[in-house]
């Protein structure tokens, strides 16, 4: 399967991870160990690297051009969330990846509330079940039906 997928959107989830939240990011496949395993080993650069340049700038290069990764690059333990064939979907996979995993968490931190159902009876009834919370249905006059 991973042969014709050049690019996966990965999150790690190691205990390597120094932030809170777990990172999401675009990984070559070729920097994978088993992208079909649900969790893996991936090569990522280490903080020193590049000894030149714009960290940012190089990485984004390297993952694009899908480099050879290095045998010195940290292992880092995550999961593949989804392969893709070119670096721009990845790219746009990442964006709804960030987007999912931020409203899971959202969701995560607000306390659940269940409604009670609705009850409804027909207005010819009883108006005591009015009272004692039942909504009613009213009943649509047909009078725009003969306009």
């Amino acid at each position: 399967m991973c042969c014709f997928f050049q690019y996966a959107v990965v999150a790690f989830t190691g205990e390597e991870q120094e932030e809170e939240e777990e990172t999401i990011a675009v990984v070559p496949v070729k920097w994978i160990d088993k992208p079909d395993d649900e969790i893996t080993d991936m090569f990522w650069p280490p903080k020193n690297w590049p000894e030149k340049g714009s960290r940012p700038v190089q990485l984004k290069r390297a993952v694009k051009n899908c480099i050879e990764p290095d045998i010195h690059w940290p292992l880092h333990k995550g999961s593949v969330l989804h392969l893709y064939r070119e670096y721009d979907e990845a790219v746009k996979g990442l964006k709804r990846a960030e987007d999912d995993t931020s409203l899971e968490t959202e969701a995560d931190d607000a306390p659940r509330r269940r409604k009670p159902p609705r009850r409804y009876i027909d207005s010819d009834e009883d108006s005591e079940d009015k009272e004692n919370n039942i909504y009613c249905l009213e009943k649509k006059r047909s009078s725009q039906e003969h306009s």
